[in-house]
């Protein structure tokens, strides 16, 4: 399995959204496209086809703290400390971020919020209203994007992966990676795949759902995220890929 697969299905089976891949690739609401496995594939926005939507409000609180059951150990060292982590001199902070197994993962965001669609209904309303009802035909749609301040990805590319990062400030935990505050440096990295610290202003999370294929009960609609069940005639013909926003 590609370091692409295991991180986009881990985030999906785990937290019930998908993730953007690679995680800087710029996605906003509305944006319309295909899964390749579990990750989106953007081909454009549905505003092209006059679907008219608005954001819901300021979105709501969405920070991510995550990393793999297994194959993740870290190790923090504060200003006040002897030296704990080679590579970090004593009196300076850090953290070694050890992994003990292929494709391990790391995602932590830091003031994030997740946007999505003030009217969910009138948007899929609109789709299934298309002068070419085919226009979105088995398309999926991102429903709620997730915005962040800062972003950290990490994925180790064998057991042997490792990173010490140094930081101007004490690391209070696993939440101050992705805080561009405290000037994280690299001071040594090895059989990393993925190595992404404090990035501003990605979209690393998105929900979304599937235009369905027209049959008898005419066209519908599935989530994206995580394996969805069968979809009822009552879904109104969308079929959820993620785990639906819920207030």
């Amino acid at each position: 399995m590609s370091v692409e697969e295991q991180y986009t299905s881990e985030v999906r089976r785990e937290l019930g959204y998908l993730a953007a891949w690679l995680p800087t690739t710029p996605l906003s609401l509305g944006d319309y496209g295909y899964l390749d496995g579990a990750t989106f594939r953007r081909e454009g926005n549905i505003s092209v086809f006059g679907v008219d939507y608005e954001p819901l409000g300021a979105g709501v609180s969405a920070d991510i703290r995550y990393q793999s059951s297994k194959g993740v150990d870290l190790t923090f060292q504060g200003k006040a400390d002897g030296q704990i982590i080679p590579d970090i001199p004593a009196g300076h902070a850090g953290v070694k971020i050890a992994f003990s197994k292929d494709s391990a993962v790391v995602l932590v965001t830091d003031d994030a919020s997740e946007q999505p669609f003030s009217d969910v209904a009138s948007v899929q309303t609109q789709i299934l209203a298309l002068e070419d009802p085919k226009a979105l035909h088995e398309k999926v749609v991102i429903s709620s994007i997730v915005t962040a301040e800062g972003t950290s990805v990490l994925v180790s590319r064998s057991s042997t992966g490792e990173l010490t990062v140094g930081a101007k400030a004490d690391l209070s935990g696993l939440g101050d990676l992705a805080k561009a505050s405290v000037d994280l440096k690299v001071r040594r990295e090895r059989e990393m795949s993925t190595t992404i610290l404090a990035q501003p202003g990605l979209t690393p999370l998105l929900r979304a759902f599937r235009v369905r294929r027209w049959g008898f009960q005419g066209p519908g609609f599935q989530p994206e995220g995580v394996a969805a069940g069968p979809v009822q005639q009552e879904d109104a013909g969308f079929e959820w890929l993620s785990e639906p926003m819920t207030a």
